[in-house]
């Protein structure tokens, strides 16, 4: 056996049949598109040509009859194009060509060794710029092989002249221009391919009135062309740097009519000068390398380099055939040699039948299409995941379903509280439709927090003043930096704005923006940023401060709502299953060798390198034997070919998948969508609780029940649309989810759900379930008046490295204009993604004359917030062929004739009005009890979080911004505990650490007023040091009232919490709870709604004269429209909320007294006191309500502060957002807060602020009089007095006095401890001291012992805390 030389890599080969039969057919079938290519012209800085995308939606208007369609006929000559006619190859580039690598400077240098790895451009400078991606260059040279027999009896006319073996050669660099001689005869959207002039040599010379007449392709017949290294003198032929983004085309690998003679071509099976065959059945074979082999996957390779063959492979994700199985010796060399090594792609596709006159015999695009209008199977959700549960859960099952798939959609349903949660990375099932509300919203960072490191599983401890000081400037720093530089990144988009705007509008002269001031805006937070980055490395690098150096953490992130997620299910992805594994490559020496060789001649390999043609002998020979069925698996060293195969989950019934079976090939590519959207009133909405199939209720802003949407007539609508790339992904999500799942589930759960046959068969057969999905990109744009699309951008970022004569950003020429110099640009940097609406809707808000001549103003285009509902108005799916399938019939005069239904998860479903949808549009005639809409509730359109925290007063800044500050990590928030004494029905408050303080008891109604009331600390002396309890005694005056209802409504209202409640965490899980309730805490916590950057405003240039009605605005004076969004704290519904209750803060606060103590809301004993008084049920009406807010960095900026005292006021401000409510709660459990328009939002006690005091609780009663048959010790016995410290529990510091033991019959047990009170000091004052006596052991039998008999008062308390560890 020959010694391995060079890697070969697979390609998936795919081979279209168009005929004029296959776009005639009827209105169910499937349509070909007329190609639409990019219009670089569209790239040109003038008002009339700039736009927002290069690339327009595929029209299919006329696609049908094949005779309207310009993709096969001219329609100006009503001829059909013969040179359109035939078979359409397309090769799909593998992953290893497709990804590109990128970082950001704080990865530079963990960036530079894996790019290394994967062989891509390096720099010695660890602080290069690599935040633009760079991409592998793309094989350039491809050889394109047929074969087929004349003379078979599936070829007509037979006896031609047409070659048995024939050959073209592409290259995919090859630039030429219009002007080009050689293109004086070219069909323009078939022999060449749009494409924009880069490379290095003309970087700073690009001119961009010349790219709409730039071309890459060219087919050359093989015997003909001549070979790059045969090329006499120098190659006067233009290049393009080809990589997979150059083309500036998302979709120009895979998009057959954008890459046509480049990574494409058409076979018209011609021969002679004008005669094509008519019927024939070939075979194809593909080779593609690079020109230069220095740019291949292994050509920077060198015997002095780090790098083997073998790590680059692993870099790769190449995975050698046969390395699981062992390797011989000489391929074992070869992977450990540092040498530069070359590649060769290659790929086949057999028995292609072309009939010009027929469809071919399957065409999964005809049955996709008749599956969606059949069906319409399209569902709306938050997730993939959620998305395909809400179809399986609404949709009947159809006669195309297979038995499996019906299986493995019940199957499903069974898991989908699981898998629901699963999605999110949650435990809990209850949480988990929680969860699928939270994973509606995309993630940013929200920001730096400083901690002092602490030993794991141990409290943290109070530092000195100095450093408590220290780290609290540190994070104040921390927070106005990370303030800043996230405004910066906004103002830099902006800058971008202004210059789209300006660039694009219709005249310049009269178009001016602040350029300069936003300049000076940008200047000022660089500032900010920079003064405070040099703070926080002062203070980080203070030993005194900082002995050991604080831990970096984060807050909890911005999040934003992401556009809703399309499903079409019964349709099956384009990707072939294995794309996203390891791709399985061999070495030349692994192929299968034919039983009898051929001659290679006729297969042109002469026109390969040298060094290349051995190895392309060898894959052509494979290809031949394989296309005569020697089918005989090889034994040794040689393996069959990826995609000789069936897949990972293929039938072993079907095809091999490089076999062309009869069958179309439909590979849906992109999705195409356009919608109506309807903004309803803000007014109308309201929160509201909704229980559809889930454990616990779902608290969302809703429609008010009283609204009848139709009958407001709503007119505020907007057109939205855009386009989803169809990638692998979503299936594979899937796969991953319940593989997850079933790892992680304990299997006694999961075999609750299936059994584990069951389980074995989701495993194998959720790759059989087909379905689409992507999320509706720039859906949430569009109301913001922004786009997405390819356009023109003032910026290039060169890669690092790569030899280009410039690196990093640099504007290119024609940007700069008017007052956007490169200072101006520079400020833009990449932040050009998305472009702003400018002149799009000019005069498209003025009236249109049917109000009567009234002028009414339309409303604004301009949405911070969404709340609507929406309705598809298109929705057409194209695969990489241009094969179209549409949901409403895309014909002229046709598209209000039909709707897409879609099925709803629950998060996007309308309310029900009489027990129908309440929608913003009656269903359409025929068509009732049907929904055509999907309901968008309230989001805000920009990054926000709702924060939440613990807090206290801030004693120390009491002249400065807020009067509350969250605590520190030290600080414990608890400011009292209540604990229900059931013996004495009444109520023990004990302080923050679990010192006792005083007890609140129902009393008889003819009791003296202040016997409810205990003293003071008694039972136990008071602690050494009075500490504050001004709060806690305004709690017990209220509890105290004379006419008791308060105590009487707060005793019902807990004792209905404790009766719902979860349980205890299980290390606390021992209560008293025949004797004593869970211990509920006092705390203040505070919340806000804030905005990640500067609230966001309208970017469409509008007409002066007819000035739209403005928008609600997120933020903004008291005069104006401003959103004010309710917010919910807790939830009776749900048994682990730990929310009992909570007071208002006072208008008027003083230290001690900020809590308005005369109601309290809560969801328990509502029919206790349903109309208010001391209790308010809660409910939409007293919701508490937020409005966003942003803080300007700059605003607290003053030149005399120092940067410390600068973040101190930033902060302070932050801190005086707060809405503050003082709360009753479980300390086992979080406070939930549900604003619908932002993840649910938890807050939960840290263990350690409630473990040392739960411990150091204990139940005690009233007991007495009670008779005794000895006396207590004596008075004034100098003995052990309960101190205001007690801790019964320790034996050593507390032992009963047992020699004067109390003997009660029906407590014979150790321990308990009887409180006897004695006069205190010298017994003058009327004051009491207690001392704890043992309890002795008494039966029940009388003993008659002789008096005094004496009777006593006092406590018995248990020697145990009223929480027990386990």
């Amino acid at each position: 056996m020959d010694r391995p030389k060079n890697l070969t890599i697979p390609l998936k080969l795919d081979a279209f049949v168009l005929n004029e039969q296959v776009s005639s057919g009827g209105e169910k079938d499937s349509k070909i598109a007329p190609i639409t290519q990019p219009n670089y012209t569209f790239l040109q800085l003038k008002d009339g040509l700039i736009q927002h995308d290069i690339l327009d939606h595929v029209d299919l208007h006329n696609a049908t009859p094949a005779k309207s369609n310009s993709r096969l006929y001219d329609l100006g000559q009503a001829t059909l194009r013969r040179n359109r006619v035939g078979v359409y190859l397309h090769w799909t580039l593998p992953r290893v060509y497709r990804t590109g690598s990128g970082a950001t400077p704080s990865g530079a240098k963990q960036h530079t060794e894996r790019r290394q790895a994967k062989g891509l451009s390096t720099s010695s400078n660890p602080e290069e710029d690599y935040a633009s991606p760079e991409f592998r260059p793309l094989p350039n040279r491809w050889l394109v092989i047929r074969t087929l027999d004349p003379n078979a009896d599936t070829t007509e006319p037979k006896g031609t002249s047409i070659k048995p073996v024939d050959a073209w050669v592409v290259e995919s660099d090859r630039l030429r221009s219009i002007d080009d001689d050689d293109l004086d005869d070219a069909d323009l959207q078939v022999d060449i391919s749009p494409y924009i002039t880069t490379n290095k040599q003309s970087v700073g010379k690009i001119n961009l009135e010349e790219q709409a007449e730039s071309f890459i392709g060219l087919k050359t017949p093989a015997a003909s062309w001549t070979r790059d290294q045969d090329i006499t003198g120098p190659d006067t032929s233009q290049r393009v740097d080809l990589t997979a983004v150059s083309s500036s085309n998302q979709i120009f690998l895979d998009y057959q009519p954008h890459c046509s003679n480049v990574f494409s071509i058409v076979d018209t099976f011609a021969y002679d000068e004008d005669k094509s065959l008519t019927k024939a059945t070939a075979n194809y074979y593909v080779i593609g390398w690079h020109k230069d082999p220095s740019q291949g996957p292994f050509g920077d390779l060198g015997p002095d380099g780090t790098t083997s063959r073998g790590d680059r492979l692993d870099a790769l994700a190449l995975a050698l055939s046969g390395k699981e199985e062992g390797l011989p010796d000489d391929i074992t060399e070869w992977l450990n040699s540092k040498d530069q090594a070359q590649v060769l792609c290659h790929g086949a596709m057999y028995k292609v039948a072309w009939d010009d006159s027929k469809w071919p015999a399957n065409v999964p695009a005809n049955e996709a299409s008749h599956t969606l209008l059949d069906l319409m199977p399209v569902t709306v959700g938050t997730t993939p995941i959620d998305s395909l549960l809400a179809y399986i859960d609404s949709h009947q099952h159809n006669d195309s379903e297979t038995d499996d798939e019906k299986k493995l959609e019940k199957d499903l349903h069974c898991l989908a509280p699981l898998l629901r949660a699963q999605d999110e990375g949650v435990d809990a099932q209850r949480a988990a439709m929680d969860e699928v509300q939270n994973w509606n919203f995309a993630r940013e960072s929200g920001g730096k927090h400083w901690y002092f490191q602490s030993q794991q599983g141990k409290p943290p401890q109070e530092p000195p003043y100095d450093q408590a000081e220290a780290i609290e400037q540190l994070n104040e720093a921390q927070r106005a930096r990370d303030g800043a530089a996230r405004e910066i990144v906004q103002l830099q988009w902006t800058m971008f704005s202004y210059w789209w705007r300006y660039v694009s509008a219709v005249d310049r002269d009269e178009t001016s923006f602040p350029v300069n001031k936003l300049k000076e805006q940008v200047g000022k937070f660089r500032d900010i940023v920079t003064e405070q980055d040099d703070l926080i490395e002062r203070l980080l690098q203070d030993k005194k401060s900082f002995p050991v150096p604080p831990q970096a953490g984060v807050l909890p992130e911005f999040s934003q709502p992401r556009d809703p997620t399309l499903l079409v299910a019964g349709i099956r992805a384009g990707w072939p299953d294995d794309f996203l594994d390891d791709l399985r490559v061999r070495l030349d020496n692994q192929l299968v060798p034919p039983k009898q060789k051929v001659d290679p001649t006729p297969y042109c390999i002469e026109k390969l390198p040298d060094s290349l043609q051995s190895t392309a002998e060898a894959l052509v020979q494979e290809f031949i034997a394989l296309g005569k069925e020697e089918t005989e698996v090889p034994t040794g060293d040689p393996h069959l070919p990826l995609y000789h195969d069936h897949g990972n989950h293929g039938d072993p019934a079907d095809p091999l998948r490089d076999q062309w079976g009869d069958t179309q090939p439909w590979a849906p590519l992109f999705l195409e969508w356009q919608a109506e959207y309807f903004h309803i009133p803000w007014e109308s909405w309201a929160m509201s609780g909704e229980r559809k199939d889930q454990l616990d209720t779902n608290w969302r802003l809703g429609i008010k029940p009283e609204v009848d949407l139709q009958k407001l007539n709503i007119q505020d609508t907007r057109p939205l649309s855009g386009r989803i790339l169809l990638l692998p992904q979503p299936n594979f999500s899937l796969q991953a989810a319940i593989d997850q799942l079933f790892n992680s589930i304990d299997p006694e759960i999961l075999n609750k759900y299936l059994d584990e046959e069951q389980q074995q068969e989701v495993k194998t057969m959720t790759y059989k379930l087909p379905f689409l999905s992507a999320p509706l990109d720039g859906f949430t744009d569009h109301l913001l008046t922004l786009v997405h699309g390819t356009h023109i951008k003032p910026n290039v970022r060169y890669p690092t490295g790569t030899g280009y004569p410039q690196e990093g950003l640099h504007p290119i020429g024609n940007a700069v204009v008017g007052d956007f110099d490169e200072a101006a640009l520079g400020i833009i940097d990449i932040s050009s993604e998305l472009t702003p609406y400018g002149a799009l809707l000019v005069h498209s808000t003025n009236d249109d004359g049917d109000d009567g001549g009234l002028n009414e103003k339309k409303p604004h285009p301009f949405k911070p917030v969404t709340h609507g509902q929406f309705r598809f108005s298109k929705l057409n799916i194209i695969d990489k062929f241009g094969q179209s399938i549409c949901a409403i019939d895309p014909r002229y005069g046709h598209e209000d004739e039909q709707a897409v239904f879609p099925h709803l998860s629950a998060y996007y479903e309308p309310q029900l009005l009489n027990k129908e949808p309440n929608l913003v549009r009656p269903p359409r005639a025929g068509c009732e009890g049907h929904c055509e809409f999907s309901q968008v509730p309230p989001t805000v359109n920009q990054p926000s979080r709702l924060n939440s925290t613990f807090v206290i007063h801030d004693s120390q800044h009491l002249d400065q911004y807020a009067y509350w500050r969250p605590v520190t990590e030290w600080e414990n928030p608890i400011w009292g505990w209540m604990v229900l004494n059931y013996v004495d029905y009444g109520i023990q408050v004990f302080l923050q650490d679990g010192t006792f303080y005083r007890e609140v008891r129902l009393a008889s109604p003819d009791a003296p007023q202040h016997t409810s009331k205990s003293a003071e600390w008694l039972p136990f002396a008071p602690p050494p040091e009075r500490p504050h309890t001004e709060q806690l005694d305004h709690f017990i005056s209220r509890l105290t009232e004379p006419n008791q209802n308060f105590l009487h409504d707060f005793l019902r209202m807990a004792n209905d919490f404790l009766t719902l409640a979860s349980p205890a965490p299980s290390a606390y899980a021992s209560f008293l709870n025949s004797l004593v309730g869970r211990p509920l805490a006092l705390v203040n916590a505070g919340w806000s709604l804030e905005l990640a950057t500067e609230a966001t405003t309208n970017h469409a240039d509008l007409d002066l004269d007819t000035e739209p009605e403005p928008p609600i605005k997120l933020t903004g004076g008291r005069n104006d429209n401003i959103y004010d969004f309710p917010v919910k704290f807790g939830d009776i519904t749900r048994a682990n909320d730990g929310l009992v209750g909570y007071f208002d803060v006072k208008e008027t606060k003083t230290a001690g007294d900020e809590l308005d103590l005369t109601k309290i809301y809560t969801y328990y004993s509502k029919d206790g006191n349903p109309d208010g008084g001391n209790l308010d049920y809660v409910s939409s009406a007293n919701i508490p309500k937020l409005s966003a807010f942003w803080l300007n960095p700059t605003d607290y900026n003053e030149s005399t502060a120092t940067p410390s005292e600068k973040a101190k006021a930033y902060t302070q401000a932050w801190n005086d957002k707060l809405h503050v409510i003082g709360c009753i709660i479980d300390p086992f459990l979080p406070i939930t807060a549900y604003s619908s328009i932002l993840p649910i939002n938890n807050l939960r006690l840290p263990n350690w602020t409630w473990e040392k005091a739960l411990q150091k609780m204990t139940a005690f009663f009233h007991l007495g009089p009670i008779v005794i048959t000895d006396d207590v010790e004596k008075y004034r016995r100098e003995g052990k007095v309960l101190s205001g410290d007690y801790n019964l529990g320790n034996e050593q510091e507390y032992t009963t006095l047992r020699e004067q033991a109390v003997g009660m019959p029906a407590l014979q047990t150790g321990n308990w401890a009887w409180l006897q009170p004695y006069p205190a000091g010298d017994g003058t004052d009327g004051q009491a001291e207690y001392k704890p006596l043992g309890l002795g052991r008494v039966d029940g039998k009388p003993k008659f012992q002789p008096g005094p008999y004496t009777a006593i008062e006092g406590y018995l308390q248990l020697r145990e805390p009223i929480v027990r560890e386990e």
